[in-house]
């Protein structure tokens, strides 16, 4: 999984083309990945809407290699394991919005998000555990919106992204205590504010025809903690990074073949090259770095040098009755990673999923979801050298989405 993952919701295109019914906050998610919604759809909210989902991402990474530490600080010769290690963390990215109709023009709503999540936790005992054990990024977004009516075929809308931002980074450093080899700890952790903004547009361009554009601005963040180092004599200290998050532009088009049956199509696209490393500053090592390498800041920095990638999603909609709802998707996910930088901290590669679902109107006014996704991910191939630490091997990659989602509306 990329450092920032993003949400894998499988109600997202799924459940309803892009808000031309009754559209809630899961249901709206583009099944490509993004939890972000569209605030001019907000328009077709009738009076009130409130919504609740929740995406679990069962995963499992093996790492099948070895790890090499080059030149250990504690002048020990080169340590080197080979053998293959789990990586086995449930994401959660729950969901929720409610929205408002306040006269024939306008339409206001919140919506909260988990926009980007990453946990990768591999023992303390295992391979990779110089180059990291535990890497875990989670986010969680409210955004207030409105919306416009302008015309009969148009709307707009626009919101602002109020986000948090929380990051922890640990790995296992090799020591002499005694004379004797052993691990010692290194553990960071932080977490940011940032606000960002999106616009939004829907437009009717036929009968049975729609077409929506929406972008999200990047979201700067500095985050600042604490650092800790087993073995360091100043065992913490206010780390501090400074990262953002890149901005997304997403196309759709929904095409409705009939009352019962319609037709999604979804492409986006994400500005990573902004992406191109995480350095830590002041963290509990930074002492010992300096100490080691004469001229050395002491940053611990993490090489990302992501290039921008985009998604292509294609989903379908087809009502059986008034009470059932069967949903079909596939996508194509292209990853950021370089192979120069690829790292066991978030192994990933490109990504082909394919979900099918499940919604049930239970009465004019709740609706439950129900959708499963499978995603089939290219081999993550490692052959890198970060600080003194060489990694070889492949990363193997598989995960499985159960999404639930429930909405009312008045």
């Amino acid at each position: 999984m990329k450092l920032f993952t993003q949400s894998l919701s499988c109600l997202g295109a799924l459940a309803l083309a892009l808000g031309a019914t009754q559209a809630n906050a899961a249901s709206l998610q583009v099944f490509t990945g993004y939890s972000f919604t569209n605030p001019a759809s907000l328009a077709y909210v009738k009076d009130l809407e409130i919504d609740a989902g929740l995406d679990t991402v069962f995963q499992d990474i093996q790492f099948s290699g070895n790890v090499t530490v080059l030149n250990p600080m504690t002048l020990m010769p080169a340590i080197s394991d080979t053998g293959v290690s789990h990586s086995r963390e449930p994401l959660y990215f729950p969901t929720g919005r409610v929205a408002k109709r306040i006269n024939d023009k306008w339409v206001a709503g919140v919506s909260i998000a988990t926009p980007y999540n990453s946990d990768v936790a591999w023992s303390l005992d295992s391979i990779p555990r110089y180059v990291g054990t535990n890497t875990q990024i989670r986010s969680f977004n409210i955004a207030p919106q409105v919306s416009l009516q302008a015309t009969d075929r148009v709307t707009f809308g626009a919101g602002v992204d109020i986000q948090r931002l929380q990051a922890e980074l640990d790995s296992v450093v090799p020591f002499a205590t005694f004379g004797l080899p052993s691990d010692a700890q290194f553990n960071s952790s932080g977490d940011s504010w940032g606000v960002g903004w999106h616009l939004g547009t829907v437009v009717r361009a036929a009968e049975g025809t729609f077409l929506a554009l929406t972008y999200y601005s990047k979201i700067s963040h500095h985050l600042t903690g604490e650092s800790s180092f087993e073995f360091s004599p100043t065992p913490t200290s206010d780390v501090d990074v400074r990262t953002q998050l890149p901005p997304t532009v997403i196309l759709d088009a929904v095409q409705y073949f009939s009352p019962e049956w319609l037709v999604k199509a979804t492409l986006s696209y994400t500005q990573w090259d902004q992406l191109r490393e995480l350095r830590l500053r002041n963290s509990a090592m930074a002492p010992i770095l300096m100490a080691a390498v004469p001229g050395s800041s002491g940053d611990v920095v993490i090489p990302l040098e992501y290039k921008n990638s985009f998604r292509a999603g294609l989903s379908t909609r087809y009502e059986l009755n008034k009470q059932w709802v069967l949903l079909a998707s596939v996508s194509y996910d292209k990853s950021p990673s370089n192979i120069h930088d690829l790292s066991v901290r978030a192994p990933d590669g490109d990504v082909y999923t394919v979900a099918g679902g499940v919604k049930h109107n239970i009465n004019e006014h709740v609706t439950v979801a129900f959708a499963y996704a499978h995603s089939f991910v290219s081999d993550a191939k490692i052959n890198n050298i970060s600080g003194n630490v060489l990694t070889q091997g492949v990363a193997k990659i598989r995960d499985d989405t159960i999404s639930m989602s429930v909405s009312y509306k008045s």
